[in-house]
């Protein structure tokens, strides 16, 4: 479970090493091992991860249920959006996670399901259900379709959810 929920302050690590600079976490040296610092910081990684989840998470206000802000920025850059496969990558982290033994993420798993549905029958730019709406990456964090200028179709990656 720990491996799950720490990828990204491994990257952090590795980022850190590569650039030879010495390991400093909220102002103080890290000294110790790297499982002793995935341990502490797991906790505080899940919980940033449940902040941004709708609705509520103290990140994401006005989010619906089962939805992942992008970031709670709203201006320089407006990143409070939802990006269907971010979602879905964020969401095997928390099933993972859940499977590992942590059943109190249960109900977001279970917000999540109806929240994807709903957001596979949006019509967007891209079409409706059946004419490559599903293929939209990007809503607004309150399941509606974001309308505004976008690179469209964006083919990027898996179509996960």
């Amino acid at each position: 479970m720990a491996l799950n929920l720490s990828v990204i302050f491994l990257s952090v690590i590795a980022l850190r090493l590569c650039q030879a600079l010495p390991p400093i976490l909220h102002g103080k040296r890290v000294t110790g091992t790297l499982d002793a610092f995935i341990a502490s910081e797991s906790p505080l990684a899940l919980q940033g991860v449940l902040n941004n989840i709708g609705p509520n998470g103290s990140k994401a206000p006005g989010a619906g249920s089962g939805i992942v802000a992008a970031s709670p920025s709203t201006s320089n850059p407006d990143y409070f959006f939802t990006w269907t496969r971010d979602s879905a990558l964020t969401f095997k982290m928390l099933v993972d996670a859940f499977i590992a033994g942590n059943t109190g993420l249960q109900p977001q798993i279970e917000d999540y399901i109806p929240a994807q549905v709903h957001i596979q029958t949006v019509s967007n730019p891209s079409g409706g259900l059946s004419t490559g709406g599903p293929g939209e990456p990007k809503f607004n964090v309150d399941g509606t379709a974001f309308t505004g200028p976008w690179g469209r179709p964006q083919r990027d990656g898996p179509a996960l959810r």
